[in-house]
């Protein structure tokens, strides 16, 4: 059996996002399409234990020298990455839009991330956000239940 990635730092990164907040709830799920997916990808790994994430994009970085745009750690960086999505045990990935499968993702390509690369785009993308406690407090509501 394969060994079982662990997300503890992005689930503690969110956790610490969420805190004691009441939840930022909006008329519709786009803010986790349109800059929070990653936050949404750590809800629901905190709430199923056994879930990984991959997200989708170019596959490569798109500066001259690659070296310089290591942003995130393992080669990966901003420029080669659009979407975050939480993986089931199965394969399929989750969004706060359902399951999706993977065979269908026909806009980019799907690269594994770890936890140390999504607890650094979760770090860099939102410490200091003004918004992103009650949105993480949506996220933790929502992929619990």
């Amino acid at each position: 059996m394969a060994e079982r990635i662990s997300y503890k730092r992005s689930v503690a990164v969110l956790t610490a996002f969420a805190g004691e907040s009441d939840p930022t709830r909006f008329d519709s799920l786009d803010a986790f399409r349109t800059g929070y997916c990653a936050v949404y990808a750590a809800a629901l790994l905190r709430a199923h234990e056994g879930w990984s994430v991959m997200s989708v994009g170019t596959g490569g970085c798109q500066v001259p020298d690659p070296e310089d745009c290591d942003q995130y750690g393992q080669g990966i960086c901003m420029c080669c990455v659009d979407h975050f999505y939480a993986v089931t045990p199965e394969g399929w990935l989750v969004d706060a839009y359902g399951q999706h499968d993977p065979e269908a993702v026909d806009w980019g390509i799907l690269l594994p991330i770890s936890d140390e690369v999504l607890a650094c785009v979760l770090e860099s993308w939102h410490w200091g956000d003004k918004d992103v406690e009650g949105i993480a407090a949506w996220a933790v509501e929502l992929a619990s239940s």
